[in-house]
């Protein structure tokens, strides 16, 4: 009798252990299985990068630490929200670094819905274009920065009207601080802000 109830004991932690073994294999499937996934996901978004030309990795390897951080940067861009823009070399790149995020050669531009931008080699500025509501196209300038100089707007196009916009970075992403049609207007505006002693080096202009 006494054999019995040992033997059943017996059977009983070795079920209990079997079945805590059998849960802690599903676990590291399960486990597994997410980091797959995450890593099918991270290589979506680092595809899109690639083809920013904001990340040369190999897309077959597992993404490395630097390739994450490079999806936490640039998530603007993978969102859609943002558009990397080649310019000559990272040379030409640099003046912008402090008011854009860049990278190499590319400098990353917040974008709005059905706005496009490149670089304009003759003017040597990178250039947007932007279709309204109205069907009526606005054309935008990201001036490169140029300390202690004000950006030149060369003339207003017939029949359009010109607007300055300033924009603030908070975090990683850059919000608009101010937009009106009279510069004089945008240099009031920024006289509260005394820490931004080159801020006319980051106006950007838009034809209406």
């Amino acid at each position: 009798m006494a054999q019995t109830k040992k033997a059943r004991q017996a059977a009983k932690e070795s079920g209990a252990t079997a079945a805590k073994a059998h849960a802690k294999k599903a676990l590291a499937d399960t486990r597994k299985e997410m980091r797959k996934a995450i890593d099918a996901e991270n290589r979506e978004r680092l595809k899109i990068l690639k083809k920013q030309g904001l990340y040369s990795g190999d897309l077959r390897k597992k993404p490395t630490r630097y390739a994450k951080s490079l999806i936490h940067k640039f998530s603007d861009v993978i969102a859609g929200r943002a558009t990397a823009v080649k310019l000559p070399d990272a040379k030409a790149a640099k003046p912008y670094a402090e008011g854009y995020k860049t990278k190499g050669d590319r400098v990353v531009i917040p974008t709005a819905p059905g706005q496009t931008f490149r670089f304009n080699p003759k003017t040597a500025e990178i250039e947007g274009k932007r279709v309204l509501p109205t069907g009526k196209v606005a054309k935008s300038r990201i001036l490169p920065r140029e300390k202690g100089k004000l950006p030149g707007m060369g003339p207003i196009p017939p029949g359009k009207t010109r607007y300055y916009s300033i924009y603030f970075r908070r975090g990683t992403k850059l919000v608009l601080g101010y937009r009106t049609d009279s510069f004089a207007e945008l240099q009031k505006f920024m006289e509260e802000y005394t820490d931004y002693n080159d801020w006319q080096d980051y106006v950007v202009t838009e034809d209406f």
